[in-house]
C-alpha cells in the first residue's frame, strides 16, 4: 500500500465532516470530543513504544473511526442501543461514500469491542453482515486498543474496568484485550482525564 499517495482530510475537513452528520452542537461535541481524546491516547501508546507507523492515518482514523456514530444517537445524545453495534459498518459506508481511502474506512468498520469475529456474530445473533470485524493493521489496532480507554458517556476506563466490562462478552474477549496490553502498554490517563475535566472509572 503505497501510504504516502494517500489523500487524508485535514483537521479542518474532519470537523466539517463531523458537523455534516450530528444532528446538532451537543451530539457533535459528544462524539468529536471522544474521537479527540482517542487521538491523543494513540498519541501516547506510540510515543510509548517507539512504533514505526503511519502517524497520520492514526491521527486521522483516531478522528473519524466514530463518525458512524452519528446515526444511532438521538438529539438528546441517547444512543439507540440495539442497532449501535452497526455503527462500524456505517462508518465505513460513509467514508467510502465520501471517497476516502480504503485504509481509513476499515479503521471504521474494525474498531468495535475487541474485534468482532464472523463467530461472535453468528453465535451471539448479532445484527451485523455475517463476517469477520477484526483489526488487521497495526494502526487499525492501536485506534481499536484506545478506543477502550474512553466511552462516550464522557469518562475514562481504567483497565480493569474495561476488562471487568468486556467480560460478559467471553473469557476469549478479556485474554484479547490483556495481549493489546502485552504488546501496547497501558496508556497514562491521569493527564487526559485533567485537560478533559473528565472522571476515570
Amino acid at each position: 500500500r503505497n501510504i504516502n499517495k494517500m489523500k487524508l482530510p485535514t483537521v479542518k475537513e474532519i470537523r466539517k465532516l463531523h458537523l455534516k452528520y450530528a444532528l446538532n452542537k451537543k451530539v457533535f461535541l459528544l462524539i468529536f470530543t471522544h474521537c479527540q481524546i482517542i487521538k491523543d491516547i494513540s498519541k501516547q501508546l506510540i510515543r510509548k513504544n517507539g512504533l514505526t507507523i503511519d502517524r497520520k492515518l492514526i491521527m486521522t482514523g483516531s478522528l473519524l473511526h466514530d463518525i458512524g456514530a452519528y446515526r444511532f444517537i438521538d438529539r438528546q445524545g441517547i444512543f439507540d442501543e440495539i442497532n449501535y453495534i452497526r455503527h462500524g459498518i456505517e462508518g465505513y459506508q460513509i467514508l467510502s461514500r465520501e471517497g476516502f481511502p480504503k485504509e481509513l474506512c476499515l479503521i471504521a468498520e474494525r474498531h468495535t469491542g475487541v474485534g468482532i469475529s464472523k463467530d461472535d456474530v453468528v453465535k451471539q445473533g448479532l445484527n451485523l453482515p455475517a463476517r469477520n470485524y477484526l483489526p488487521v493493521t497495526v494502526e487499525e489496532k492501536i485506534i481499536m486498543y484506545a478506543d477502550k480507554f474512553h466511552s462516550k458517556s464522557s469518562r475514562f476506563n481504567s483497565f480493569s474496568a474495561y476488562a471487568l466490562y468486556v467480560k460478559r462478552f467471553g473469557q476469549d474477549k478479556v485474554k484479547r484485550f490483556q495481549s493489546l496490553a502485552q504488546v501496547f502498554g497501558i496508556p497514562n490517563l491521569k493527564p487526559l482525564a485533567e485537560k478533559y475535566s473528565q472522571t476515570i472509572v
